[in-house]
């Protein structure tokens, strides 16, 4: 599947290509809790960046690369598929067993969101009562938290010390290969406007 990856203003901004397994032809059906995986909702997200604002704080994003062909297939879960077309290592009368998740497997979704929670779980974080895609950690002595929130790769987060967020981005490097972009600018269909006035005071205007 090829795909134009738009900005924030919905410009061209990158070509991105995905070997995608046709799901719809699995041949094992998998119940609603097996493939569940959720999300980080519009409430909690814009709790976050109330959060974030009210301790005068700019929230950061960033973003898991090649997200779905990160986790590992379980055992009993065997997945053969047809290589793509024109593929140059595989010759005709070629087969692949995958030893990973891809793109389209019914259970992809699920399996990456429990590889994430369980490095943010292994990092200390603990999910909010009312949100699973909320998570707060204090990994150092003496220094605040910091809260993070997740929807599928993307994530925003926020601590109020530059050293918590330092160290949490080296512990995410370690576990995945991620692209940290900044203040946040464009996340779940919103635009961020960061405004700090003469006054250290800091002021967020979303908008679709």
């Amino acid at each position: 599947v090829f795909t134009v990856k738009p900005d924030a203003m919905g410009k061209p901004y990158r070509a991105k290509s995905r070997t995608v397994v046709l799901g719809n032809l699995e041949q094992r059906t998998w119940s609603k809790a097996e493939r569940y995986a959720p999300v980080l909702g519009s409430t909690s997200a814009r709790l976050l960046a109330a959060q974030a604002v009210s301790k005068g704080r700019v929230l950061k994003q960033g973003d898991c690369k090649n997200a779905f062909c990160q986790p590992d297939l379980p055992d009993d879960e065997i997945v053969i598929v047809i290589p793509p077309k024109g593929c140059p290592f595989s010759p005709p009368g070629t087969y692949w067993k995958l030893n990973k998740t891809l793109y389209g497997l019914s259970r992809s979704p699920h399996h990456w969101y429990e590889k994430l929670t369980g490095a943010l779980t292994r990092l200390g974080f603990k999910p909010c009562d009312h949100d699973p895609c909320l998570l707060r950690a204090t990994p150092l002595p003496g220094q605040p938290p910091i809260t993070i929130g997740i929807y599928v790769d993307d994530f925003a987060y926020f601590s109020e010390s530059d050293e918590v967020e330092k160290w949490f981005e080296t512990k995410m490097a370690k576990e995945f290969t991620v692209d940290f972009m900044g203040p946040v600018s464009y996340f779940l269909g919103c635009r961020y406007d960061w405004i700090r006035d003469t006054d250290g005071d800091l002021t967020l205007h979303m908008s679709q």
